[in-house]
């Protein structure tokens, strides 16, 4: 009778497939992978098979010398002891061979993110500091700069501080609040298993000592006292947001504070709402008018009056009457400006033409479609005329009833048509 040659002959160590040894190497036989499969040298013709401890895991034929297994079911987490042993077709069966030490490791990776304790809240410099605690070995390889996400900053570096813990240095680029986030499946451990987003403090606010604040001028017309939220839109503040103080009714304006959320320092701001429509008139007689406010000498010195309307504030300081052109016609924009001054309506410089009329747009002074349409809301002019025609003279009548419209005083009802109404209440004071 024939002896068997191999009966005592143990197959080779049981290798796991390099695609199926997940993570940072190939060859560690650490993975994430729970059905991987087996090679081995052994004897052509025989059986093969693999053992977990004692347990018998799967078997597969010896060809050309070498056997390619795959386990019946999935391995558990933790480490496995694998062994295999070939058989003859006659029953005799060899020694084990070496065993392979697995580790199945399928826990995932979690990372807490904080700020370095070194890192200040908040930030007066722009390098800001956080760091990244890992539950388990990383692969050290695979955790840089382009895993992080970093709003209003970039990432400059990732480096290891001890054990499983990194730090991420930043830059901030915006003031404001810094936050850096470390989404899922960017950095896995040496089994190959994926981070879970990162939890934890991190951001930090990073800005200027010093609060600043900047208005800009609102541009939408409103006739009455604008809310404070309507308005907080105009103020930019470099830390922090701007909160309304104080307002005042008279003016229709918003005074915001910005508050620096790094020291603590305020800046203030205020916002001026124009007006689409004139200041309420009550009406008054002449004797009730604030002359008083201004004193303007001998009414028989015609440069008193305009002394009167420039501390008034409607018309500009002059030195004398002839800088000032009182003997000149007056043109029907430079009355209704002033009118419009009279009436307590002031004209500003960023004013938005409305294109009420259509001899305002081009070849006069900025301010004169401001002045006709202010003139016009409040009632001064007509509101139907399309043309202001503002380079004509204006007859007497029509400066007579434009500049007593702007004082609140207005003509008995009772005469029948405009220009006697006028010529006579101008004749009575």
């Amino acid at each position: 009778m024939k002896k068997d040659s191999f009966t005592n002959s143990a197959p080779g160590i049981p290798d796991l497939v390099d695609s199926d040894d997940r993570g940072i190497s190939s060859t560690d036989n650490i993975t994430n992978d729970t059905s991987p499969g087996f090679t081995l040298t052994c004897t052509s013709g025989s059986t093969v098979n693999l053992f977990d401890g004692t347990t018998l895991i799967g078997t597969a034929p010896c060809m050309a010398g070498t056997a390619q297994i795959i386990p019946i079911q999935p391995f558990s987490s933790g480490i496995h002891t694998l062994t295999a042993k070939q058989s003859t077709s006659v029953g005799t069966t060899s020694s084990p061979s070496s065993a392979l030490i697995l580790t199945i490791d399928t826990t995932p990776l979690n990372v807490v993110l904080t700020r370095a304790a070194e890192q200040s809240e908040p930030s007066l410099t722009p390098t800001i500091k956080f760091t990244a605690t890992f539950s388990r070995p990383i692969d050290t390889n695979s955790f840089v700069c382009s895993d992080v996400t970093v709003v209003n900053g970039t990432c400059t570096s990732v480096t290891l501080l001890s054990g499983n813990i990194y730090m991420i240095t930043v830059t901030a680029t915006t003031q404001g609040q810094v936050k850096v986030v470390l989404y899922p499946g960017r950095v896995q451990t040496v089994a190959g298993n994926l981070n879970t987003e990162g939890t934890g403090v991190n951001t930090v606010t990073y800005g200027t000592a010093v609060a600043t604040a900047e208005c800009s001028s609102l541009r939408s017309l409103t006739t009455s006292a604008p809310s404070s939220t309507s308005l907080s839109g105009q103020i930019l503040c470099n830390s922090g947001t701007p909160s309304a103080v104080s307002y005042n009714s008279s003016q229709l304006q918003w005074t915001y504070q910005c508050r620096s959320t790094v020291d603590g320092t305020t800046a203030s701001c205020t916002v001026s709402a124009h007006l689409n429509s004139a200041p309420s008139c009550t009406l008054k007689p002449v004797t009730e008018l604030p002359f008083s406010e201004c004193s303007i000498g001998s009414t028989g010195n015609i440069f008193n009056f305009h002394k009167y309307l420039s501390c008034l504030g409607v018309v500009a300081v002059k030195a004398s009457c002839a800088d000032a052109g009182c003997t000149q016609d007056a043109k029907r924009q430079e009355l209704v400006s002033i009118a419009v001054r009279l009436r307590g309506i002031p004209l500003e410089s960023d004013y938005q033409c409305q294109k009420s009329h259509t001899d305002t747009v081009k070849g006069v002074a900025s301010w004169v479609c401001e002045a006709a349409e202010k003139a016009q809301m409040a009632g001064l002019i007509s509101a139907t005329n399309k043309q202001f025609r503002p380079l004509d003279t204006m007859t007497r009548s029509e400066a007579y009833s434009v500049l007593m419209k702007s004082i609140c005083v207005h003509p008995d009802t009772t005469y029948l048509n405009w220009q006697t109404k006028v010529a006579q209440a101008a004749k009575d004071l």
